[in-house]
């Protein structure tokens, strides 16, 4: 889907300067979690249709609970969609009337020319009145337009009356104007705006509904209630809404693995942390028996209670030893993602940990002597052992780099590899694990585990499971691999494997593959012959018969075999067309992925017909099919040794006449990068060009690892950054896109970081910036440059001297952009100018190559202010428009030249009033601007501050050409209005490139490149480009009508 940028140029304001203005990413998506990830169960449970990001949930909910916000009529609220003028001022009359006071009480004029008898017609005219909105100096307010984060923060500033103790400072302060920056300074400062992570601000930005309704709760709540730490409020309740009494609510900063505070909810579900908060972001935790929650949120005095939604949770269970084998009581367990679940172990080294489901943890041990004696002493491992100070420090190495400190008696021990969590209720066991960090000596590991969710009495279950087959083995260097199918029973626990030498009775050899349908047995010799089999157990401890024996010879050399066979594909969709069924699924994450095999038969019928796809493309349509009969479908993967997956989900559809839907994926996004920071990995890509495009979505696995983890999808956008990855290992990376049907592209070329131990400091500065060059104007300078092209480049300074000049001005900060304009500059005084850039870290370039420029007289050949020459009104107040408006191409020196008599008529005439801006968005004063093929209209001249007035005959559609020496011409159409005024969108002229390139057409053997100066800007860099192919020729037309070839 094509990303549609809608940039505005703001329209000239009146002098106290209008309108609404910024915000920071209020409401920027959590950092700590994936979008996606942590989206709340109860974003639908609040009263919407849609789902709410969990930033945002807890806010809209608030104020559409006091009518400050609303959703639409089919229920939904749509967050993300950009909010409007005319919206966001009806939301701030709503917020404005649940104040006790709102503006100075002086009534304002409240008419613009674009609100007439619409629905926001009377918010838009309440708000003036209040003075919180005005418009712009041709007096609309231009209520359909995307509101803007700096016109946001006027907005909120006026309703809430704050002034700044000192200016905000953001990497891109020098594109703020004058007149939102003291909003944006006041708002920043009392923490209802902030900026972004690179330090811009982004006032031209949109805001979207949540991002709106987050400022807007922060707004509210520092004027209702204290500037102060105050009391932080939690509720938890089930997915069902109910209270949840004696929960263990945990707090910890946000992204951190140590708790600050914790307790457990009263008979209502409700606990108030100890002590008072003060504003900052957080994590909240609520666990206990069987249930889970987490949420991130922003903490700002007097906020309402925060709602917790708590849902089923996974068990994880096993037995911690110590290095004697015996064991190890006290000591914490802490299973991290995103959120961080802690459990501590009994007397006896047993614990349960309640976690999210299905997904997958990472495991620290806090072994403290203090906490240990504790749980010693009170003879039970309970979470309040860890709410003392000595506890605190100890889990403080949850957050640090060092295994232990100096404040207690404490170590922290990494234990290898991962655990992934079964399903909801389920439990899986982890077996016996070593406090030292050696591997567990048996269960679970990763995998998705089994469970039960226990019951009332019943029959208890006597059947085993079926006997797997299909068995095969494959010998190694001292290892046989084995394989075999999958069980396809529902209480499933998992397998045991058997073996023993060759023609022996007994069997030596018993392992747990756990759920897995493959397993590695090692350690064997060489040369001596195996036989082997398998056998299934369930859930209530059934175990089958032995599968059929194989048998099996490790040998020395070779790379170990490969008898693991691919995952099933998931997400398995179906599409009937005419005769056909289209099948999409999502692509294999399998390194050595080989293809797929489709699976079809009429339903109810038992043999399947078998079709095999090659490659990494998932999707594949059946021909053949008869219309109105019901078939059904699977699809299984197999690698490059053969090994071949259980089938996907059975799926059903009936083929049937009628349109074929989309089943063509996005292309692969390219262009991926991951730069690596503290604790953080930064991703980048190129966007692709669909307009059906829904999402990316990243994938990741530990480097050394074949299998990929699918953790998220981020939307449209093209970055995003990684949080809470370890400095000590190296992650890879690949993303794919999917459309608005559910097609998904292949994943891109993978990418590897490490992330930083510590921040390393840059101390090298960006290049020197090149290619400067400057037009001179009526007291200014337009200069422009090639681009830089670092990622972390901040910005530019300009320096300006007389020529012959020792020593520099002040720097003048020109933003990102590749060209400025230097102005309050003295006519016919030669200067000096050079660039230099600068970085986030503050490092700056040596100065650019000086360019010398004279900026050239001209100021008193520009036009005056027409309000300064304009006809005096009679006391009558009789006069026509064209009476009042014709000294602008009358009498002895008119405004608009070169107007031939008669031309503009009495009943027809009127104005055509617009503005000439530089890309730096300085005024241009001597653009000559007349209407295309209406010589007889004449000409006039933008003044000083760019403005300009042009009389010509309403009722047309004309188009106005601009032209300036060293600048590109711009044509302009426009409607004129007999008997009134018409106010055009800001023009802006771009000065010729410096670049030049020069092209031999003649006798050319090879194709040629003309390419213009770089520019750089927030939406990034970009270099127009001309290819001359051989044999190209070309000519020119003279003024006289005739043709000169070019050589």
């Amino acid at each position: 889907m094509y990303r549609k940028l809608i940039k505005r140029n703001m329209p000239l304001l009146l002098a106290a300067v209008l309108t609404v203005q910024p915000l920071a990413p209020a409401g920027a998506a959590d950092p700590a979690a994936w979008p996606g990830d942590r989206e709340s169960e109860g974003s639908r449970a609040a009263g919407w249709n849609d789902r709410l990001p969990s930033w945002a949930l807890g806010e809209v909910t608030e104020l559409a609970g006091e009518g400050i916000v609303s959703g639409y009529e089919d229920g939904t609220f749509q967050p993300d969609r950009a909010v409007t003028r005319a919206e966001f001022t009806a939301m701030l009359n709503r917020l404005a009337a649940k104040l006790p006071q709102v503006g100075d009480g002086q009534k304002r004029d409240a008419v613009f020319t674009d609100v007439k008898d619409e629905w926001f017609a009377e918010e838009v005219k309440k708000a003036a009145q209040l003075g919180l909105v005005e418009g712009d100096a041709a007096g609309a307010f231009r209520p359909q337009a995307l509101l803007n984060r700096q016109e946001t923060a006027v907005m909120l500033g006026r309703l809430a009356g704050r002034e700044a103790a000192r200016e905000a400072k953001f990497t891109d302060s020098g594109r703020i104007p004058a007149w939102a920056a003291p909003s944006i300074s006041a708002l920043h400062e009392t923490g209802i705006l902030q900026g972004y992570e690179d330090g811009a601000f982004r006032g031209e930005k949109s805001l979207t509904r949540a991002e709106a309704a987050v400022a807007l709760h922060r707004t509210w709540k520092l004027l209702k209630g204290p500037e102060k730490a105050a009391s932080l409020l939690v509720a938890v309740k089930s997915a069902e809404g109910q209270p949840l009494a004696n929960t263990l609510v945990r707090v910890h900063a946000k992204g951190k693995r140590a708790q600050l505070a914790a307790g457990r909810t009263d008979a209502r579900g409700n606990y108030t942390l100890p002590g008072e908060w003060k504003s900052g972001a957080y994590d909240i935790y609520a666990t206990g028996a069987g249930i889970a929650g987490f949420r991130s949120v922003d903490w700002t005095p007097g906020a309402a209670t925060f709602d917790m939604i708590a849902g089923k949770a996974a068990m994880l269970e096993g037995k911690l030893t110590g290095d004697d084998g015996k064991g190890a009581g006290g000591v914490v367990l802490a299973f991290t993602t995103n959120p961080t679940y802690y459990a501590i172990t009994e007397a006896d080294g047993s614990f349960t940990a309640h976690v999210e489901p299905e997904r997958t943890y990472r495991l620290s041990y806090i072994a403290d002597e203090s906490i240990r004696a504790a749980a010693a002493k009170a003879g039970k491992a309970e979470p309040e052992l860890l709410q003392t100070e000595q506890a605190k420090k100890a889990l403080a190495l949850l957050d640090s780099d060092a295994a232990k400190s100096e404040s207690c008696a404490c170590v922290r021990t990494e234990a290898p590899g991962t655990y992934t969590a079964p399903k909801a209720g389920a439990k899986l066991d982890l077996g016996a694990l070593r406090l030292d960090g050696g591997a567990p000596s048996s269960g679970g590991g990763g995998g998705s585990g089994g469970g039960s969710e226990g019951g009332g009495s019943q029959t208890p279950d006597r059947t085993p499971p079926a006997v797997p087959g299909g068995l095969r083995a494959e010998p190694g260097d001292g290892l046989i691999a084995l394989a075999w199918t999958a069980n396809a029973e529902s209480d499933l626990a998992g397998y045991r494997v058997y073996g023993r030498k060759a023609g022996a009775e007994a069997w030596s050899i018993r392992s747990d593959a756990g759920l897995s349908a493959s397993h590695t047995l090692m350690a064997l010799t060489n040369g001596e012959s195996y036989e082997l089999a398998v056998a299934a157990y369930d859930k209530s401890g059934n175990e089958s018969a032995k599968s059929e024996i194989v048998r099996a010879t490790p040998k020395a050399g070779g790379p170990p075999p490969d008898v693991i066979p691919p995952a099933a594909p998931g997400g398995l969709r179906t599409d009937s067309g005419d005769g056909k069924v289209i099948l999409t699924w999502y692509p294999s994450t399998e390194d050595d992925q080989a293809g797929y095999r489709i699976y079809w038969r009429v339903s109810g019928a038992e043999a399947w017909n078998e079709a095999d796809k090659l490659g990494r493309e998932s999707g594949y349509t059946v021909n053949g099919l008869t219309n109105g009969t019901t078939y059904e479908f699977a699809v299984s993967a197999y690698d490059r040794s053969g090994n071949v997956s259980a089938k996907s989900e059975t799926m059903y559809e009936t083929p049937r006449n009628g349109e074929t839907p989309d089943r063509e994926p996005p292309a692969v996004p390219s262009g991926l990068k991951a730069e690596p920071g503290v604790r953080k990995i930064q991703l980048s890509w190129n966007p692709n060009t669909e307009e059906d495009l829904d999402s990316y979505r990243i994938y990741t696995r530990v480097d050394g690892s074949t299998t990929w983890s699918g953790v998220g999808d981020v939307g449209r956008v093209t970055t995003h950054t990684v949080l809470n990855v370890w400095h000590d290992r190296t992650y890879e990376f690949a993303i794919a896109a999917y459309d608005t049907s559910g097609n998904i592209s292949a994943m891109s070329a993978v990418v590897s970081a490490k992330p930083l131990s510590e921040e390393q400091p840059d101390t090298t500065p960006p290049a020197v910036p090149a290619g400067l060059s400057a037009v001179a104007g009526d007291g200014r300078v337009a200069l422009n440059w090639t681009a830089n092209a670092e990622a972390d480049l901040a910005g530019y300074r300009v320096y300006v001297r007389e020529a012959g000049g020792s020593s520099w001005g002040a720097a003048q900060e020109s933003g990102k952009t590749s060209s400025y304009t230097a102005t309050g500059l003295t006519n016919g005084l030669a200067y000096e100018l050079a660039v230099a850039a600068y970085d986030e870290s503050g490092n700056e370039s040596a100065k650019s190559e000086a360019v010398q420029a004279t900026p050239i007289g001209g100021g008193g050949n520009l036009p005056p202010d027409p309000g300064s020459v304009a006809t005096e009104v009679p006391a009558s107040g009789q006069a026509s428009f064209q009476e009042l408006t014709d000294f602008l191409y009358t009498g002895p020196n008119p405004i608009q030249t070169g107007v031939q008599p008669g031309a503009i008529e009495a009943e027809r005439a009127g104005v055509l009033r617009g503005r000439v801006l530089d890309t730096a968005q300085a005024p241009v004063g001597g653009v000559r601007i007349t209407v295309l093929d209406h010589p007889e209209w004449g000409q006039t001249l933008s003044r000083a501050d760019g403005m300009f007035d042009l009389a010509v005959n309403g009722d047309g559609i004309w188009t106005l050409q601009y032209e300036k020496d060293g600048y590109l011409t711009v044509q302009r159409k426009k409607q004129a209005t007999p008997g009134d005024y018409e106010h055009l969108e800001d023009v802006v002229l771009t000065a010729y490139a410096s670049k030049v390139t020069q092209v031999q057409l003649e006798n050319s053997t090879e194709i040629q490149v003309a390419q213009g100066t770089p520019v750089t800007d927030e939406d990034g860099s970009r270099q127009s480009t001309v290819l001359f192919p051989a044999g190209t020729t070309a000519t020119m037309k003279l003024p006289d009508g005739t043709e000169q070839p070019l050589p």
